[in-house]
């Protein structure tokens, strides 16, 4: 196995050979931490010592490569993120999605390093050949991850409803200028991989989950967006966003696109969660009366309209919250609790 790693890190054709040796032998021990993963959390203290010691090799090589190199945060996501990326839908600690509580100083690092590798890889130049080609499937890994727990952190403002800590973190204003970065930057990635022949073979057919992970997180964000122009009522039909919020779902479904290269079930989970939600309902509902703007995908039933629309517009846009004990929790949920990870 060490050879191995050596012969694929460590030639003529990769960089930073002194920090690598490092890497390589974090590599060997990964497969034993990943073998222990199967049955105990990374975060237990069966893994605690193999942890610390994946810690310092990490830490030792970090000090060897170049501080203006983004491989850092390739290894960075390979030594420690991916636990948490890892399975069908992440893993975060101590974390319920119908009882959110307070966020721990666990959760805090966690989402910090997830933020940390995907700004790191979007802005910072990898010298490394290898590298560069794998950060586009690490960036929309981590990007999915982030995306899809993104209301975590607001939980302590739960009263009644999940909904309220979306209410709270749409009035961040570093929320949402995360989200306007990693939209950005998720764009930017989509467009290079898309030019390269074999990476889009690999991201869009051979590996689809990733191809359409970049769709939902870009749909997931500038839905955000919209929200927010929705609910402070300065939505203008002229805004880029709405176009980058249609395309996007287009994006997803077009004949050959990624997702039609899953599976019939994976197909029907990720539109029923992208197209479905209370919120995507609502947004296309508003574009298409405000702007005029004719969006079939997620378009809601004239039985929505009639029966929820009603209460919702009241939460939403009036901020009456006269009616928050007689809806279910579940009907609120947008934490991407039905998501699809599986980057194993």
């Amino acid at each position: 196995m060490q050879m191995a790693n050596r012969d694929k890190w460590i030639n003529k054709n990769t960089t930073n050979h002194e920090a690598k040796e490092y890497l390589v032998t974090n590599l060997s021990l990964q497969f034993y931490i990943k073998t222990l993963n199967t049955i105990f959390e990374v975060d237990s203290k069966v893994m605690k010592p193999l942890n610390k010691f994946s810690e310092y090799l990490y830490k030792k090589a970090e000090k060897l490569l170049p501080k203006d190199d983004g491989e850092k945060y390739y290894w960075r996501y390979r030594f420690f993120n991916y636990f948490y990326v890892r399975g069908t839908d992440g893993y975060v600690p101590d974390y319920n999605p119908y009882h959110p509580k307070p966020l721990t100083k666990e959760q805090k690092e966690i989402f910090d390093s997830m933020y940390e590798v995907i700004k790191g890889l979007a802005i910072s130049p990898i010298k490394d050949k290898n590298i560069n080609e794998e950060k586009y499937k690490v960036y929309i890994a981590t990007s999915n991850y982030y995306t899809t727990y993104r209301f975590v952190p607001y939980g302590k403002y739960v009263v009644t409803r999940l909904s309220d800590r979306n209410r709270v973190a749409f009035k961040d204003k570093t929320f949402m200028q995360k989200n306007k970065n990693i939209l950005e930057w998720t764009q930017r990635f989509q467009r290079e991989y898309k030019k390269d022949k074999k990476l889009k073979e690999f991201i869009d057919k051979s590996n689809p989950i990733l191809g359409v992970s970049y769709s939902i997180v870009i749909n997931d964000l500038a839905e955000d967006i919209l929200f927010k122009m929705i609910i402070d009522k300065n939505l203008k039909c002229n805004n880029k966003m709405i176009d980058i919020y249609i395309d996007s779902s287009k994006s997803l479904v077009f004949k050959d696109s990624p997702l039609s290269h899953m599976s019939k079930s994976q197909q029907e989970i990720v539109k029923d969660f992208t197209f479905n939600t209370d919120f995507s309902q609502l947004t296309v509902y508003k574009l298409n009366k405000q702007c005029n703007k004719k969006i079939e995908l997620g378009y809601p039933s004239d039985e929505w309209i009639k029966n929820e629309l009603p209460s919702i517009k009241k939460r939403w846009l009036n901020q009456d919250d006269s009616d928050s004990l007689h809806v279910k929790l579940s009907e609120y949920l947008n934490d991407g609790s039905k998501s699809i990870n599986i980057f194993r």
